[in-house]
């Protein structure tokens, strides 16, 4: 009411309104302050513009742009926003890197149409291990990142042993994995890293000279 004073209007403010029945509605409220002629009172307009199906088709329109196509996990895209928000100095997170045993060999035996659905499945599994609010990440063919956050290493460690236990009694496929905790300041992007190189290290361990990465192509980049 005071802007509407001060200014004599206010134009396209976005809100968020309850109806009776409980119906959320997504409205462009303008104000305009006007003084009755006869009175000297002020009397104040209003005008509300329903903008509910535009704010749902944008919602749409950003969920799939930082969503995988495939599985419905988040993208890299979706992760470097992740990178590009502010954290507390001494905020605390995780991350459990996790590549599908063999993945190509199965692609090249059953075809990409049962390999797309062994990826399916992994990222149904992986979601289901994890809570609501931890992203799983499609990094690109058959990787997938989980990132925790305020959690510790004890927590992580505990988190990636009850993973792996879960995946060799009903997993939808062998998998290796990699985790990493935050070390004192660093960003989440160098945790990230470190759980991929202790990733690869685990592959080399259980099959020296043997593995190799696979650079994601642009596609999967995005």
């Amino acid at each position: 009411m005071r802007l509407v004073e001060r200014a004599g209007s206010i134009r396209d403010r976005e809100l968020q309104i309850t109806r009776p029945d409980g119906g959320v509605r997504t409205v462009l409220d303008t104000w305009y302050s006007n003084t009755d002629p006869d009175t000297g009172e002020s009397i104040f307009h209003g005008i509300l513009v329903d903008i509910t199906g535009r704010k749902n088709l944008e919602t749409q329109l950003v969920e799939q742009s930082i969503r995988d196509p495939l599985t419905g996990c988040y993208n890299r895209r979706y992760l470097a926003t992740m990178y590009a928000a502010q954290r507390e100095e001494k905020a605390e997170w995780g991350c459990i890197y996790v590549d599908i045993d063999h993945f190509k060999q199965y692609n090249d035996t059953h075809g990409h149409a049962s390999g797309d659905a062994v990826l399916l499945k992994m990222s149904r599994f992986l979601m289901r291990h994890v809570r609501a609010e931890e992203p799983v990440i499609r990094m690109g063919g058959d990787e997938f990142l989980i990132t925790l956050f305020d959690t510790g290493p004890s927590e992580t460690e505990m988190i990636a042993h009850r993973l792996e236990k879960a995946g060799r009694e009903r997993g939808p496929v062998s998998f290796s994995l990699g985790w990493a905790s935050r070390d004192q300041s660093e960003k989440l992007e160098e945790t990230v890293n470190r759980a991929d190189r202790r990733l690869i290290q685990v592959r080399v361990d259980r099959r020296p000279g043997s593995y190799t990465r696979r650079t994601p192509s642009k596609e999967e980049k995005t």
